[in-house]
């Protein structure tokens, strides 16, 4: 609407027309303050009302004979409409949010890259939108926990000051800028050159079980660095390097249901020649398991770190280390206790 106000805020103004101006029966009275709710609507601004001339005198002609006074409504008006808006304003920063606004950004780190380094380590990013004109950048998060840790975090953006990071609560497409990226799939693998095509029948099986043993093994070195330097790649990469292993681990896991299939369909004739070469496929594929780092409990501490990232105070990881420490200490105060008794 002209006026700026939600529908709550509408149903708000419209209360306060029909108790404060209006002298109607309830019926006439909802359609009296529809009235002059079209007649606000229509003005090219409500600030008009305030100061021009001309447009208080045509409201105050239009509403002659719907209400009381015309001139004091009009005079009322604009301060009533601040007051719900401030209402609405401060109902909204209480609603949660996934999104986020990056003001006073600089030009230079107004690119995909820059972005992502600097905020993909606070949660799993959906959808991104920049204003180059004002500087600013939209981010939807994953959920909302993602949003609020980085709004919350005790950390200069970008090496500047002048940024700062707010919650999003308006629709991500009513923001005024373009599409910078989206995750459109975000379990859509890297890499498609790892999927496994259709077996083709007249080829033997041996030939296919060889190949995809090549293809893990030819695996792209950035998933051997990522492995390689595990702290840096989950700060920057998390749901890349896990989608990534995911579908290695499909790989392998094809991989070793067709070595079971092949060991069951073994004969006595066949075991002695077949076996060992079967054994030395699964050393060779335990092998690379361990390398590209897709093994059960590296995977496992992998998900249990993107799900502590992303839905924070729902999993509690318990350090070890520091459990014993805090049990060393209650053990000596509570040995203290004892002494003083």
């Amino acid at each position: 609407m002209g006026l700026g106000l939600s529908t709550e805020g509408c149903d708000t103004l419209k209360t306060w027309l029909s108790h404060e101006f209006i002298r109607q029966d309830p019926g006439t009275s909802a359609q009296c303050a529809d009235f002059i709710l079209d007649v606000l609507d229509s003005l090219p601004s409500i600030d008009h009302i305030q100061y021009d001339t001309d447009t208080i005198q045509r409201v105050e002609s239009h509403l002659a004979g719907i209400v009381d006074d015309p001139t004091v409504l009009v005079g009322k008006l604009p301060s009533k409409l601040k007051e719900i808006k401030h209402i609405e304003e401060k109902q909204q920063e209480l609603k949660p949010s996934k999104s986020v606004i990056i003001c006073n950004t600089p030009i230079r780190y107004l690119d995909e890259k820059a972005i992502k380094g600097t905020f993909k380590p606070f949660g799993s990013i959906q959808s991104c939108k920049i204003n180059l004109q004002h500087r600013q950048v939209v981010i939807e998060y994953q959920n909302e926990s993602c949003a609020i840790r980085c709004t919350k975090a005790a950390t200069v953006f970008f090496g500047n000051r002048f940024v700062t990071v707010n919650l999003f609560h308006d629709s991500l497409e009513n923001f005024d800028g373009s599409t910078l990226f989206e995750i459109l799939n975000p379990n859509k693998p890297i890499e498609d050159s790892i999927r496994l095509g259709k077996s083709n029948d007249s080829a033997p099986e041996e030939n296919n079980i060889n190949k995809d043993v090549r293809k893990v093994q030819n695996m792209p070195q950035a998933l051997f660095e990522n492995n390689q330097n595990p702290s840096e790649a989950l700060e920057t990469n998390l749901d890349d390097l896990l989608d990534s292993r995911e579908e290695l681990l499909k790989v392998h896991q094809t991989t070793l249901r067709k070595l079971l299939r092949k060991t069951e369909e073994l004969n006595e004739t066949e075991e002695g020649n077949n076996l060992e070469s079967i054994t030395s496929e699964l050393l060779e594929l335990e092998r690379s398991m361990q390398k590209l780092g897709i093994k059960h409990d590296t995977m496992l501490e992998l998900k249990l770190r993107k799900m502590n990232r992303d839905h924070p105070g729902e999993l509690t990881i318990e350090d070890g280390a520091a459990k014993k420490k805090r049990a060393r200490k209650l053990n000596v105060l509570r040995r203290k206790l004892k002494r003083r008794r």
